[in-house]
């Protein structure tokens, strides 16, 4: 019994992931192309999708969830800050879950003279891949055997790109209903298909140095199974892996509402790595004045990709607040004025929104670890003192300890005339977090000027007084 039950779940878990996606009753032509038309930009950015999901007449469906939803390459090319520093080149090739596809090795082949052709990589002088699943191995494998092509690649930025192979291909290929590329995706070393480690042997071997930013996954597809899990996605990254909020498919596509987290995402990475994208992306500072704290401490609070910020955001975008954005990573160095520029390079923001524990370095919750935060957070804000904008701190702290425990220290370094009417303490319950409908998401809005009001002004809501 439990081996038919355990069989039975398996043909389900295949059959609801490998019908998961935009898929074409028959095979297709593909249809790569600029977005926008082709632009005298001197870098360029390639999209390349994953297995089952070529996006049918037009490539750009793949990056949707759904026929006339939003896609991601579009919206990029109306962010200013990619606009003005990039051709924007969406990849399409023929894919199938079940019989009749290239191997991975065709498929790289392919992609190299259509890249070559199509998107005239020769007139560029840095290309950038955004890849998904299968898409992100495809690259990979590219750029191991075409050194033209790998000397001018700057960085790959891989979804949920399975290095160490797929759990469902696994149960695909043991149900006999697994393609070609399907095949190649199963992970063990007793996978004779398996084309990860010749793609890692090649890179270690040629010594490939492209940064390559890495995120998975972390909600199940069709509530079965989550598709490519975070050990999976690992292999050959040269950056810490990034968790994003949604399942396989979902988290390439933009999002109804809310923050697109993938897209933020790789704002981030390339503003850490190229000064002039620092520099397009400023421009909209006029406009981005609201900025959340990127924390390095409880992964939760590390924006755009932890699950708390990411809902914050979304409450943000909910709201009317629809340009807020992450600061640069904090260094967790607060002891001069160099912390300001994590937050903005020229015009600074209207409001910072920063959860407390990102000035705790430690998950522990003794007195010498809250002396620490205290001190931290006061050293952030000697670093504001002579600027406009206003902090709002958000903490379970406020509801336990109460305001007044930090405005007495405010008050003790010669800060609290700096403050008066730029601090906010916004108090949050216990098993609350912003975005969730709880009582908290009223504090916070009413802190940025919506919502109701308080009856009077105040620096403190939500929490009790002392």
């Amino acid at each position: 019994m439990y081996i038919a039950r355990a069989f039975f779940a398996a043909m389900c878990l295949a059959a609801s992931i490998i019908t998961t996606g935009h898929v074409s009753a028959q095979p297709i032509a593909p249809h790569s192309a600029f977005v926008g038309g082709a632009t005298s930009q001197e870098r360029l950015i390639v999209f390349v999708h994953g297995l089952g999901n070529s996006g049918g007449a037009s490539p750009l469906s793949a990056w949707s969830s759904a026929a006339g939803k939003p896609d991601w390459p579009t919206l990029m090319s109306q962010d200013p800050a990619f606009s003005k520093n990039f051709a924007i080149f969406v990849y399409q090739y023929g894919t199938k879950r079940f019989n009749g596809n290239f191997h991975i090795q065709g498929l790289s082949e392919e992609a190299s003279l259509t890249l070559k052709n199509q998107a005239t990589l020769d007139k560029f002088q840095e290309i950038y891949f955004i890849s998904h699943s299968l898409g992100g191995v495809l690259v990979r494998h590219l750029l191991s055997s075409d050194e033209a092509l790998r000397k001018k690649t700057k960085g790959i930025f891989l979804f949920a790109s399975p290095m160490g192979g797929s759990d469902v291909a696994n149960v695909a290929n043991t149900l006999g209903i697994a393609g070609v590329q399907t095949a190649q995706l199963g992970a063990g070393p007793d996978n004779p298909d398996a084309v990860f480690n010749t793609i890692k042997d090649n890179w270690f071997k040629q010594q490939i140095r492209i940064p390559s930013y890495c995120a998975y996954e972390t909600e199940k597809t069709n509530g079965v199974t989550i598709v490519v899990r975070r050990s999976s996605v690992e292999p050959l990254c040269s950056h810490a892996v990034t968790p994003i909020r949604g399942a396989h498919s979902e988290i390439i596509a933009p999002p109804d509402k809310g923050v697109f987290a993938a897209h933020e995402l790789v704002r981030g990475w390339l503003s850490e790595s190229l000064k002039d994208f620092q520099d397009a992306a400023k421009a909209s500072e006029k406009d981005d004045r609201v900025v959340i704290a990127n924390c390095n401490g409880n992964e939760a609070y590390r924006g755009p990709y932890g699950a708390v910020h990411t809902r914050l955001k979304g409450l943000l975008a909910d709201n009317g607040i629809r340009n807020a954005r992450y600061s640069l990573p904090l260094s967790q160095t607060w002891m001069d004025d160099r912390s300001r520029a994590s937050f903005y390079s020229e015009q600074e923001p209207s409001h910072i929104i920063i959860h407390l524990s990102c000035f705790q370095n430690t998950a522990e919750g003794n007195a010498q670890s809250i002396e620490m935060r205290d001190r931290n957070f006061l050293a952030f804000l000697q670093s504001f003192r002579t600027t406009g904008t206003k902090i709002i701190a958000y903490s379970r702290a406020f509801r336990q300890e109460g305001c007044p425990y930090i405005r007495e220290k405010v008050q003790r370094v010669g800060l609290a005339d700096n403050y008066r009417g730029r601090l906010t303490m916004v108090a949050i319950g216990d098993r609350e977090v912003p975005g969730d409908g709880g009582p908290g998401d009223g504090y916070l809005l009413q802190a940025l000027g919506r919502g109701q009001q308080p009856s009077s002004p105040t620096d403190c809501i939500g929490a009790r007084q002392r």
